[in-house]
Parts: structure tokens; C-alpha cells; sequence
């Protein structure tokens, strides 16, 4: 399953990467769904409150990413595509941040 997350070039011809981990849940929302088409697309669906009596607001939100981490992957996992290439950014002379962003102990 990983190999469908893992990146197709070279970081350094691609600039600024943003990767999406799904953190494991035991109580899955339900309200995204990954495409099988474009490996690097989510979307997002949202209820629509029916006790409005007009209600246009949009529902389905899609978002792109570099790569998608679903909550099956590992730490080692993340480390191979995410970490490896930005250490080796960095040996190549080439500026490399990681950066994360999520809840304390979120995983």
C-alpha cells in the first residue's frame, strides 16, 4: 500500500511539498473520502443542516496534496517519504524544512 503514497521525483525540482497524514481513528468521521483515481486528492463532505429552508451552501470540498498518508502507514513509513528525501535535499547544499502540524499526541 505505500507505494502509492511515495514521491514520483526529485524534491529539488519540485519545491515546497505538503503531505496529508490521516491519523488512525477508532471513531472514523465518515465525511472524507480519498480518491482511487488521483491518489493525491481527499474530499471532504459535509452534511447539509436540512432544517434550513434554503440551503446552498456547498458540501464537498477537495484538496490536493504531494502525497497522502492514509492510517495504515507507519513512522518508518513517513520517515522513507517524507524525511529521507529532505535529508538528502540538505546533503545535496539544498535548504530543507520539515514541518508538522497537528493536535499533541495525535500520532
Amino acid at each position: 500500500m505505500m507505494e502509492r503514497y511515495e514521491q514520483e521525483e526529485s524534491s529539488t525540482s519540485t519545491g515546497i511539498q505538503v503531505y496529508l497524514r490521516i491519523r488512525p481513528s477508532s471513531r472514523p468521521s465518515g465525511h472524507f473520502q480519498l480518491d482511487d483515481i488521483d491518489v493525491k486528492t481527499i474530499a471532504f463532505k459535509i452534511p447539509k443542516q436540512e432544517d434550513k429552508i434554503v440551503n446552498n451552501s456547498k458540501n464537498t470540498y477537495k484538496f490536493q496534496f504531494s502525497g497522502i498518508l492514509d492510517d495504515k502507514v507507519t513512522q518508518k513509513d513517513v520517515f522513507k517519504t517524507v524525511g529521507i528525501p529532505a535529508i538528502k535535499n540538505s546533503l545535496e547544499g539544498y535548504n530543507s524544512t520539515i514541518f508538522a502540524y497537528g493536535c499533541t499526541g495525535s500520532g
